[in-house]
């Protein structure tokens, strides 16, 4: 009968069908969810994402051999790390 009213530290029954995976899961997103209430963190997940996919896709341009203008090397080289930079801080 005591065994019925214990508790994990989450108030749920321990010997609950939901456990396993979908606790993990719970554990995984949660700082996500917390963190992404901001609106100042949203832009910076945006700058941050948006900037690091363009580096990517640029520096695998130039090995497959694609040559780029001067200015667009401006951007990428010069700007682009620096959005990559504002966004993580």
């Amino acid at each position: 009968m005591a065994e019925r009213g214990r508790r994990d530290e989450n108030g749920k029954d321990p010997k609950s069908q939901e456990h396993g995976w979908v606790e993990k899961l719970r554990r995984l997103i949660r700082p996500v969810v917390y963190l992404s209430h901001n609106w100042i963190s949203r832009i910076g997940v945006a700058l941050t994402t948006t900037s690091a996919i363009t580096l990517i896709i640029a520096y695998a341009s130039q090995i497959l051999g694609y040559s780029f203008n001067p200015y667009m090397g401006i951007i990428i080289f010069l700007i682009l790390p620096g959005v990559f930079v504002l966004g993580c801080s």
